[in-house]
Formats: C-alpha cells, structure tokens, sequence
C-alpha cells in the first residue's frame, strides 16, 4: 500500500499525521511553532 512504501508503516504514517496536526490544534504561545 502507498501508507507502508511512503512511511514504512502504519505507525510512522499515524506519527507524521499527529505531528502535522497537533501543531494546528494547540493555540499559539504554547511551545509550538
């Protein structure tokens, strides 16, 4: 599947996708940039 070639597992795809998200969900001055 294009999950496992472009991330080597479902794991590291779900890992990319939090730390795109969370970014966008935490109000800025937190600590994320």
């Amino acid at each position: 599947a294009a999950i496992e070639r472009d991330f080597g597992s479902v794991d590291n795809f779900k890992a990319e996708f939090e730390k795109r998200q969370l970014p966008a969900l935490v109000p800025a001055g937190h600590g994320w940039c």
